[in-house]
C-alpha cells in the first residue's frame, strides 16, 4: 500500500500525467458536440474551454461562490455542501495568489477551486485504484486498468462538468482503500478519522452503496463495535454542518428526499404494495440494473463475468462474499433512490474493470502483451471519445447557448437577495427572464 507521505513511484507519476491528459480532453469537449439538446453555458466567452452542458452546473458553481448565502435563493445543493465548501476555500487561495496579476470574480474563484479539487480527486482516485489492483495484478496491468477507468466516457464527461458526477465511481475506491487500511492495521482512532472522511464524501454526494456494504460485511463478521463506531463517526460532518446552518439561520432542505423522494418512497409506498406487485417491482428493478450495467460498461461487463468465474476457480485471494454484498448494495441503492440511470452502476467500476483486466492478463499469457495492451488502449480511448460525439456535428460557435440575460439575472438574485421576492424566486425556473416585483 502507498504511504500517505511516501515517494511517488513512476506509475503514480504516469497516472498524474494521464489525469492531465483527461483534463485536456475534458476541457475541449465542446468540439465533440457532446450535448446538442442542451443550452451551453459559455464559461470562457467564445473560446470553447470547459463549456458547461449540464443544467445543474450553474447552480453548482453559484453554491460554491456564494456559500452559504446562496441557499436563500437556490436550495438544491444545500444537502451536498462538500464541493461548494472545498471549492470556495481552494478558490480563495487561488484568487489570493493571482491577485497581483488579475482580480478574480467570485464565480471565477469558485470555478478554479472546483477544477483544482477535481484534478486532486482524480489523481488520488487513480493512485488508490492502482494500489488496490496491484495486489492482484502486475503493476503494468494495474496501470492499464486505471487507464481504462480514467478514459471511460463517463469519467471524461464528469471531469468536464461542474458537478459531483465523478463521486459515483471515485467514492467507492476511497472507501475500499479505507476498508483495506482498517483491515491491515485497525485502531479505534483510525476508524473514527476515516469514518469522518467518509462523512465528508457523503456530504458531497450521498453515495452509500459501498459504505453500507462494508458495514454489513463487518457486522456479519462480528465486528459490532467497530461497525457502530464507524457509523456514528461518519455522521459527525453532517451534524456539524446542520448546526452551522442553524447558527446562520438557514433551514435545512434536502432536494433528494423532499423533491425526488429518494429513499423515503420505500417507507411511504411499500407497506401498501401487494406481495405480487412487490415481486414485479423488484424484478423490473433488477432487469433495469442489468441493462444499466451493460450500457455503462459495454463489453467489459461480459469480460468481467468470465474473469470473475476464472478467479473463483483459481481461488484468487479475494472475498467473493464481500463482492456479492457490494453488488447487491449497488442495486439496492438504485432501487431505493428509484433512479435508473446508467451512471448509477458506476460504483462497480473498480470491480468490473478489475476482473476484466485480470482475465485479459490470463488470456494474453501466450501472446505479445505489450502490443495488444497498447492496441486495446487506443481502441478503448477512441471508442469512448467517439461515444461522446453527436452527429451531425455542430461547431462550438453554432451550438445553442444559454440566454445571457437570464444567467445574469440569476446571478443578481444571489448577490442581491433582498431585491427579489419569494414569488420572483419561485418563478425563476425554466430559463425564463423574470420581472422583479415593484416595491
Amino acid at each position: 500500500m502507498i504511504k500517505i507521505y511516501g515517494k511517488l513511484s513512476s506509475y503514480h507519476k504516469k497516472i498524474i500525467l494521464l489525469v492531465l491528459l483527461c483534463f485536456t480532453l475534458a476541457a475541449n469537449l465542446a468540439w465533440l458536440n457532446p450535448s446538442p439538446e442542451s443550452e451551453v453555458y459559455k464559461t470562457t466567452s467564445e473560446i470553447p474551454f470547459f463549456w458547461q452542458y449540464n443544467p445543474d452546473s450553474g447552480v453548482e458553481i453559484l453554491s460554491a461562490a456564494y456559500f452559504p448565502e446562496v441557499f436563500k435563493t437556490y436550495k438544491t445543493r444545500m444537502d451536498r455542501p462538500g464541493y461548494p465548501i472545498i471549492s470556495k476555500s481552494i478558490g480563495l487561495i487561488v484568487g489570493f495568489f493571482l491577485s497581483p496579476f488579475k482580480e478574480l470574480k467570485p464565480l471565477e474563484k469558485a470555478a478554479a477551486g472546483h477544477l483544482v479539487l477535481k484534478i486532486f480527486l482524480f489523481c488520488s482516485f487513480g493512485i488508490l485504484a492502482f494500489e488496490i489492483l496491484a495486489n492482484y495484478l502486475s503493476k503494468s496491468y494495474a496501470f492499464f486498468a486505471v487507464f481504462i477507468l480514467l478514459t471511460h466516457q463517463f469519467s471524461i464527461s464528469a471531469f468536464s462538468t461542474f458537478h459531483t458526477l465523478e463521486l459515483q465511481f471515485i467514492t467507492p475506491v476511497f472507501l475500499t482503500y479505507f476498508f483495506i487500511l482498517l483491515i491491515k492495521n485497525y485502531s479505534h482512532l483510525r476508524n473514527i478519522l476515516l469514518s469522518i472522511l467518509i462523512g465528508i464524501f457523503m456530504l458531497s454526494k450521498p453515495n452509500y452503496a459501498f459504505y453500507l456494504g462494508f458495514l454489513f460485511f463487518g457486522f456479519i463478521r462480528g465486528r459490532y463495535i467497530e461497525t457502530f463506531i464507524s457509523f456514528i463517526s461518519h455522521l459527525t460532518p453532517f451534524l456539524a454542518y446542520f448546526l452551522y446552518l442553524k447558527i446562520m439561520g438557514i433551514e435545512f432542505y434536502s432536494l433528494t428526499t423532499e423533491h425526488y423522494g429518494q429513499g423515503i418512497w420505500l417507507f411511504e409506498k411499500l407497506p401498501f404494495v401487494q406481495f405480487q406487485d412487490l415481486l414485479t417491482l423488484i424484478f423490473v428493478s433488477i432487469s433495469s440494473f442489468l441493462n444499466n450495467l451493460i450500457n455503462h460498461f459495454n463489453i467489459l461487463f461480459f469480460i468481467s463475468i468470465v474473469g470473475f468465474i476464472h478467479a473463483y476457480r483459481k481461488e484468487v485471494h479475494v472475498s467473493f462474499l464481500l463482492i456479492f454484498i457490494l453488488i447487491f448494495m449497488t442495486w439496492f441503492q438504485e432501487f431505493a433512490a428509484d433512479r435508473y440511470k446508467n451512471y448509477m452502476v458506476a460504483d462497480l467500476s473498480l470491480i468490473v474493470v478489475g476482473f476484466s483486466i485480470y482475465y485479459l492478463k490470463e488470456l494474453l499469457t501466450n501472446y505479445s502483451k505489450k502490443n495488444l495492451v497498447l492496441t486495446s488502449s487506443i481502441v478503448w480511448l477512441s471508442f469512448n471519445l467517439f461515444s461522446l460525439v453527436n452527429l451531425p456535428w455542430v461547431h462550438p460557435k453554432e451550438q445553442i447557448s444559454r440566454n445571457i440575460e437570464v444567467t445574469n439575472q440569476r446571478l443578481d438574485m444571489v448577490e442581491n437577495y433582498k431585491n427579489y421576492s419569494d414569488k420572483d424566486r419561485q418563478n425563476a425556473k425554466g430559463g425564463k427572464l423574470i420581472i422583479k416585483e415593484k416595491n
